[in-house]
């Protein structure tokens, strides 16, 4: 007799309320996690000419494939070695966090953080200074949009800095830089500044952000 179907002799003999609070007694400890592994092992066991069928948890949850990929496609690659190292610090650090809800609620915010600042600091690099001036008097006319004659007059402060590289920078691909990062947007012949240029205003004004850049 092997242990599943010794499991559904106790059953059958009705003596496993007895049996029940032994388990209880003996390995009140310890029980959860046995019953855990129990869950997980056992397929199937007769009972009075009926057959009992059990999924494992794990394979209750099995990966399709479609999430494989998905995940694959997510993660970041390890190009350098740190960040399988730093992956380990962050570990350390969740094991302080009690419910899984805000070890994703923590992780979640963290993440959007880091990217936010990766994105801020990417248009810091590469914005000119004539840019940053317009994104500023964009953002004091509030919802009104600014023409092309006012923008222009930005574009060609740059320009008169720099003749030669605004040889082949024009207008259009002047704007187009602010307007491909999401600062700005069209609005109708004009243009308005957007929710992500207002928060890059207020990321330069941060202590130790200097503006004072190209045109």
């Amino acid at each position: 007799m092997d242990w599943k179907t010794f499991i559904v002799r106790i059953f059958e003999a009705g003596v496993w309320p007895f049996v029940a609070a032994l388990a209880l007694l003996f390995y009140r400890n310890s029980l959860p996690e046995m019953l855990k592994n129990l869950l997980n092992k056992v397929k199937s066991a007769n009972f009075k000419g009926a057959e009992l069928q059990f999924v494992a948890q794990s394979e209750s949850k099995a990966e399709s494939p479609e999430q494989a990929s998905k995940l694959e496609e997510l993660t970041p690659k390890d190009i350098t070695g740190l960040q399988s190292k730093l992956e380990n610090v962050i570990r350390k650090q969740l094991e302080g966090i009690e419910t899984d809800e805000n070890k994703i609620k923590l992780l979640i915010s963290n993440l959007a953080h880091s990217q936010t600042q990766s994105f801020f600091e990417r248009v810091d690099y590469t914005i000119f200074g004539s840019q940053l001036r317009l994104l500023e008097h964009m953002n004091s006319k509030g919802d009104i949009p600014i023409n092309d004659i006012e923008a222009k007059d930005y574009y060609n402060a740059g320009r008169d800095e720099n003749p030669k590289f605004y040889d082949n920078y024009e207008f259009h691909k002047y704007m187009g830089y602010l307007e491909s990062f999401g600062l700005i947007s069209r609005a109708g012949e004009g243009w308005k500044i957007e929710e992500a240029g207002q928060a890059f205003l207020v990321y330069m004004a941060q202590p130790g952000k200097s503006k004072h850049k190209s045109n």
